[in-house]
């Protein structure tokens, strides 16, 4: 990684619960990350010794860092207070599950393989929407599994162009996240999950998938749970989505296993 890097002062001994995660050719420190055990719910934290705001108008690694600090204020910003259910993002709802699901889906599919070509190793139909049944927000959860995200230029780039908006993940590096539908007229909602294929990211939101298509009880309690977050949440899709994380979790950990 290049980056503008002039200083006076430099990182001596590394702080409690820091780890350093960048150094320049010399072994100085350059960047610091917080040591955390559950990157949904610690605090995000990262610290550079160089300069992104010298380059990062031409370079979109070192805008990244905004970008990532910006969605995680963000982020924090639309969540409810304390004993409040109504958050500050937009209003979303669940709705029956739509036959006709599965046709968007394959839709964006052929689009995403006529756009990326041979760097597309897989396409799959993930999320609510891709369990017949299921009850969900309308949108098209698409996870594309490539060979490698680095770099993510290459994947990421020709999407964009294709009228798909990237929003960077600040919390998984397995992912890059993509979007179309909420600010346009395309004529639904789609998310991208681009993913390495054999990562962590790929195997556990297909054994989450898999597992609710094929236990009905396990997919109506998912159901039920749903239902209960939106009509709690109706305002703040962060807690609805925090609300759903422990039953993920499980019934991924126990799919896993399973295989």
């Amino acid at each position: 990684m290049s980056c503008s890097s002039h200083h006076h002062q430099g990182v001596d001994r590394v702080g409690e619960g820091l780890v350093a995660t960048g150094w320049s050719d010399d072994g100085l420190v350059e960047a610091l990350e917080r040591v955390v055990d559950d990157p949904y719910r610690d605090a995000w934290m990262l610290g550079v010794q160089w300069h992104p705001e010298d380059t990062a108008a031409d370079d979109p690694a070192q805008q990244a860092i905004f970008d990532g600090f910006a969605l995680m204020s963000k982020w924090r910003g639309s969540r409810a207070k304390p004993g409040e259910t109504h958050g500050r993002t937009r209003e979303y709802g669940l709705v029956d599950y739509d036959d006709g699901w599965p046709g968007m889906f394959e839709h964006e599919a052929a689009l995403i393989q006529e756009v990326l070509g041979n760097l597309v190793v897989r396409v799959d139909h993930v999320g609510s929407t891709s369990v017949p049944g299921l009850a969900a927000k309308p949108v098209i959860d698409v996870q594309l599994s490539v060979a490698s995200l680095i770099p993510r230029a290459p994947v990421v780039d020709p999407l964009v162009a294709a009228g798909y908006r990237h929003s960077i993940d600040p919390i998984e590096t397995e992912h890059e996240f993509l979007s179309r539908g909420y600010d346009d007229d395309y004529p639904w909602k789609v998310h991208i999950h681009v993913c390495e294929t054999g990562s962590e990211w790929e195997r556990r939101h297909l054994a989450f998938r898999d597992e609710l298509r094929r236990d009905p009880d396990v997919a109506a309690e998912y159901a039920t749970l749903k239902r209960r977050l939106a009509a709690e949440h109706p305002r703040d899709i962060q807690t609805y989505v925090d609300g759903k994380t422990a039953f993920i979790r499980s019934i991924e950990t126990r799919a896993l296993a399973d295989t």
